[in-house]
């Protein structure tokens, strides 16, 4: 019922001479991810495949063995991101050295992965190391077993390749020409194994769907939940980045603010409003010996601390201090009050709003108690 169709792709994906849609990002980047190589062709590529040394965008890192272009940020992060790993290389002390409570170390390459993502049933590392010694031994996807010797492990392509890789040459079966038709029914790449059949594979940054024969893009950031800002995905491999103004931690997951102001929380227990530094864990008093202060909000641009009283019925105003103390503190708001037990601060408007539930009202002045209505 599929023969002869010619599958419509989304404005986010590039149409393969054969027919497959495979994500826009992905053209052009030395991969064959459609399978005839249209996605890499120079009729498609401002670039050859193989680009020469410095064509390379400024903020990129280019890879020795084929020349490919990776973001400059990834040079010296403790992932191989090339596949010779020359991103990691002359980093003089600058990779990152993976977390032993959080993380597991690649064997090959070195290359950080959550720790629960090891023996998982999927391979994540490039050697397949985070599937090992994982209890009783069998052969962990994406490989299969020789048929007559279930301890050797073969890769899909190792099988049908026309060369005897099993001892009794069980993997290059009768067989194997089951592909031919209709490609075994597998969206991208079709092997038949040995004792299997035929078996549907993708290529890398996708996976089978739940048909075992259709791929589609892995969401490697959805399985990742590390980064506390932004996470990127190229194919198989995940970077945590951060919003402007924020640089990432050396765990490389969490990001830490570069704004040299001093985060705070400012609050009241009804009698007294304090402040609570966030970094240094500093504890003062701002204005003792109130009535009953239950509502309070800030004024950033003006350092300015507004406050109700629901026993005096007035709203306050007052001026914050670099070292952490409130001055010039006064009235703005004293007549026609019965409970004010809400307050907001329009900083953009230059207006303050306030509940009062006895009165069931919402009013609203300027900031200096003017204009009230």
């Amino acid at each position: 019922d599929e023969m002869g169709c010619s599958p419509s792709c989304s404005d986010m994906q590039f149409k393969c001479t054969n027919g497959r849609c495979v994500p826009e990002h992905w053209i052009c980047d030395g991969d064959n991810d459609c399978g005839d190589f249209s996605d890499e062709t120079n009729a498609n590529c401002t670039e050859p495949v193989t680009r020469s040394p410095g064509i390379c965008h400024r903020k990129q890192f280019q890879c020795y063995m084929d020349g490919s272009c990776v973001p400059l940020r990834w040079h010296c992060d403790g992932d191989w991101d090339c596949e010779d790993g020359s991103d990691e290389s002359n980093c003089a002390g600058n990779t990152r050295t993976c977390n032993s409570h959080s993380e597991f170390a690649c064997k090959d390459t070195g290359r950080c992965i959550n720790m629960s993502w090891v023996c998982d049933g999927e391979g994540d590392c490039e050697d397949n190391s985070d599937e090992e010694n994982c209890g009783a031994f069998s052969c962990k996807p994406p490989t299969y077993s020789c048929l007559g010797n279930t301890s050797i492990c073969l890769l899909p392509e190792k099988f049908c390749n026309g060369k005897e890789e099993c001892p009794d040459g069980t993997d290059e079966s009768p067989l194997c020409d089951e592909c031919a038709l209709n490609n075994g029914g597998c969206s991208h790449h079709c092997i038949y194994v040995t004792g299997e059949g035929i078996v549907c594979s993708c290529p890398t940054g996708m996976h089978l769907s739940s048909d075992k024969k259709t791929c589609i893009v892995l969401d490697y950031c959805k399985k990742h939940l590390k980064c506390s800002q932004v996470c990127e995905q190229h194919k198989k491999t995940i970077k945590c980045s951060c919003y402007e103004g924020w640089m990432l931690a050396p765990d490389g997951n969490s990001c830490i603010s570069l704004d040299p102001f001093e985060p705070y929380i400012i609050f009241s227990i009804r009698h007294e409003i304090r402040r609570l530094d966030l970094r240094k864990q500093d504890y003062n008093l701002l204005v003792p010996g109130l009535r009953n202060t239950i509502a309070i909000d800030f004024h950033f641009n003006q350092s300015s601390l507004y406050w109700t009283d629901v026993v005096e019925d007035k709203i306050y105003k007052g001026k914050l201090s670099e070292v952490g103390a409130v001055s010039n503190v006064e009235i703005i708001v004293q007549h026609g009050l019965d409970t004010p037990e809400g307050l907001a601060v329009d900083w953009i408007a230059g207006n303050i709003y306030w509940i009062d539930s006895k009165m069931e009202q919402i009013e609203v002045a300027k900031l200096d108690g003017t204009l009230r209505t």
